[in-house]
């Protein structure tokens, strides 16, 4: 009897840990779409109703991953701190933000001399910018509150 019960303990969490990584994906999608459409939406008007229904979508799927921790202690987006998947979960953040970087990086250069020749690219080189403000907050507050690097840890490549 004990073993039927490893084995289902194992089963769910593996389920949960695919769970985890879906429900991390929906959220990455959705901020990837919500930059798009603001960047797009500088300059065809009708994509930045596409962003205000993915930020809405956004905080409805924060609202159920609270609504889980608070009622069931499951979070949806993140793996038990400790497990391997968490580990491994933590690799995929790391290769994510460090290659937002890298791209983010390579827009804002791009961008900051287009802006020279165009002044409308200055939003989207303003937009870039923020969103490395983002992206850097989040590093910075991981790291002081867990103790890990997000952006270029020393063991990424």
């Amino acid at each position: 009897m004990l073993y039927l019960l490893d084995i289902a303990g194992e089963m769910y969490s593996s389920v949960m840990a695919v769970v985890n990584y879906v429900c991390f994906g929906a959220i990455c999608a959705c901020c990837v779409v919500v930059y798009f459409a603001v960047v797009i939406g500088q300059f065809q008007n009708h994509y930045k109703g596409v962003a205000v229904g993915t930020t809405i979508g956004i905080v409805i799927l924060l609202v159920i991953n609270y609504f889980f921790i608070k009622y069931l202690g499951i979070s949806l987006l993140v793996p038990p701190i400790g497990t391997p998947y968490f580990t491994d979960f933590m690799h995929v953040i790391q290769y994510l933000a460090s290659i937002a970087v890298v791209l983010l990086a390579i827009v804002i250069f791009a961008t900051a001399l287009l802006s020279k020749l165009d002044r409308y690219y200055s939003h989207t080189l303003m937009s870039a910018v923020l969103f490395l403000f983002v992206i850097v907050g989040l590093h910075f507050y991981i790291y002081n509150n867990f103790g890990i690097l997000i952006i270029f840890p020393p063991n990424l490549w």
